[in-house]
């Protein structure tokens, strides 16, 4: 009886999965997004260029050209007679630029993690590239497949 029940355990769990010793490398691709920062920055973001984190994690490469947005900014403002409203403005010096990253990483049960980093949405960065320092947060994620002509999954 013990020795079904130990087949049973080893049958359904692995033992690298009991131990946490297996996760799977896979290619993502990641974005993130810097606010509030001078479009003259953008060029020094080249494609190629190594990612990594201020803590010394190595997060990929640039993938692609860095993507330019309207850095937008809300402003409560009142009327002459005292109403008020917000307004949504547009920063006439400052832009958003968003980099796209693709990366090796280890899937788990947690998700992603590259150089024992773990990659998630809205998560923050302390960006470093050979260029450009800054704060960025995760706003895309996907898990690419090779076999698939390079589609997300």
């Amino acid at each position: 009886a013990v020795l079904a029940l130990v087949a049973v355990i080893l049958f359904v769990y692995s033992p690298a999965k009991l131990f946490s010793l297996s996760s799977d490398n896979v290619t993502i691709m990641y974005s993130v997004r810097i606010s509030g920062v001078s479009a003259d920055y953008a060029a020094n973001v080249k494609v190629g260029d190594q990612v990594s984190d201020a803590d010394g994690y190595k997060l990929g490469t640039v993938a692609a050209d860095v993507e330019i947005e309207p850095y937008v900014v809300y402003e409560y403002r009142t009327d002459a007679e005292g109403n008020g409203s917000m307004v949504k403005l547009t920063h006439p010096e400052l832009v958003d630029i968003i980099i796209t990253v693709t990366a090796t990483a280890k899937k788990n049960d947690d998700g992603f993690t590259v150089d024992g980093k773990r990659i998630a949405i809205e998560a923050e960065y302390a960006i470093v590239l050979p260029a450009f320092e800054g704060n960025a947060t995760c706003v895309s994620l996907s898990e690419e497949n090779s076999n698939d002509g390079g589609a997300s999954k």
